[in-house]
């Protein structure tokens, strides 16, 4: 009988949305909103958001910390009369007893609005094994971070365990410091490996390999965030910021300003994660247009599509710096 009924829950998922949760992973998601969307907006007029999560075979909206979340199948939670419930108004929310699927599944939050929702960025999660209870305090290492919010999946015999105490705590307190330590590692990460991809990138486009007193210069690590298009070549604030990261002697220094600036971390972490995509690049081909770079698969495998105009920028950079001591 089981059998049966998980080939009929993989046939129809938004059939058997209740069937199918009985043999899934079960989770208490935490969402913690910024203060501002990535757009610079207000949440409904600053009286903050009415948020909810979605997978893909439906929604779940939240009851409070002790209650089971209300999940919809399909699109049910979008018609009309329907509200945020315990989360109306907030910028924070904890969704109990949700159902994962096996292997891994994508959530996306969203902000219920009277006539038209914010559909919030959709990311890849999976059941937390990191997370820890001690003295009413639940922490957990890969909490997943997106531009505008963060959250922790926590397994639910965990956070049943725990309590509303500790739930409460992780809500507004252990997700905020979790956010601070992701983003003190991934800058002092991706300062450390900047100069190798950064090395790939050019060798890539040129077919050779740069010398590392050149790899080392702030500035021509810089350009190839304006080479590679991911920044417009106008842009010298995008430049300003690059030399930051690049220059500030202490990382701790550096995040600090982006708390106070979230934009810009959000504007490097993607950036930087785009150029690494680049990199991951097996092969190169050459457009017919001057500009342009793009990666596709081919063959099950990266290429990456470069301009030839491009190209020539890019041997320009590395030719200024293997022909001159100070780039």
């Amino acid at each position: 009988m089981r059998n049966i009924l998980i080939l009929l829950v993989g046939l129809c998922p938004l059939c058997f949305g209740a069937a199918g949760a009985a043999l899934a992973d079960r989770a208490t998601i935490v969402l913690v909103l910024e203060p501002q969307k990535s757009s610079g907006r207000n949440w409904d007029i600053g009286r903050g958001a009415d948020p909810i999560i979605c997978l893909k075979a439906g929604c779940y909206v939240s009851r409070g910390l002790g209650k089971k979340a209300k999940y919809y199948s399909g699109r049910r939670v979008f018609f009309p009369g329907i509200r945020a419930k315990a989360c109306r108004n907030s910028l924070g929310c904890v969704y109990r007893n949700v159902a994962l699927p096996d292997g891994e599944a994508y959530v996306q939050p969203v902000d219920l609005d009277g006539i038209e929702h914010d559909f919030l960025e959709r990311r890849p999660i999976r059941l937390d094994e990191s997370c820890i209870s001690v003295n009413s305090r639940i922490r957990c290492a890969k909490g997943v971070f997106a531009a505008d919010y963060s959250m922790w999946v926590i397994p639910e015999e965990m956070a049943e365990a725990a309590g509303r105490k500790a739930l409460d705590f992780a809500l507004y307190k252990g997700l905020h410091d979790s956010k601070r330590a992701y983003i003190h590692y991934f800058l002092r990460d991706q300062r450390a490996k900047l100069p190798r991809t950064v090395r790939r990138f050019y060798r890539l486009l040129t077919g050779e390999r740069l010398p590392w007193r050149c790899v080392r210069q702030t500035e021509l690590i810089t350009e190839a965030f304006f080479v590679s298009e991911i920044e417009r070549s106008d842009d010298r604030k995008a430049a300003l910021l690059y030399r930051k990261l690049l220059d500030t002697r202490s990382i701790a220094e550096f995040a600090q300003f982006t708390e106070y600036q979230p934009a810009m971390f959000w504007r490097l972490h993607n950036a930087i994660n785009l150029l690494t995509k680049y990199v991951s690049a097996k092969s190169v081909e050459t457009m017919d247009t001057a500009e342009g770079i793009e990666l596709i698969e081919r063959n099950q495998k990266p290429v990456l599509r470069v301009g030839w105009a491009t190209k020539s920028r890019a041997r320009a950079v590395i030719d200024s710096c293997i022909q001159s001591r100070t780039f």
